[in-house]
């Protein structure tokens, strides 16, 4: 259990983090197959919703990379297979 500022948020295997130029932290928690976005004071933003895509979830991720300046989140697969997603800013 992890807390930002008060709120308590469960983090099952936060294994990478990501910064983008606004300040904000986009965690990748593994077990749970999700990223969520920290503001620059770590308060909890949001789960960044990752769409299915045939049915599927992610299945492992285990990297993250975010693109500034074109508003997109990679998700690397512990596969291999590299998923982009575009965020609104």
């Amino acid at each position: 259990m992890a807390s930002y500022n008060g709120v308590k948020t469960l983090l099952n295997k936060p294994i990478y983090l990501a910064l983008t130029d606004a300040g904000f932290v986009l965690v990748l928690d593994a077990d749970n197959k999700r990223v969520v976005m920290l503001d620059p004071d770590l308060y909890h933003v949001r789960n960044v919703v990752v769409p299915e895509r045939g049915g599927h979830a992610l299945n492992e991720p285990c990297r993250i990379c975010w693109d500034d300046v074109n508003s997109r989140l990679f998700v690397a697969e512990c596969s291999g297979e590299v998923l982009v997603f575009e965020l609104a800013p």
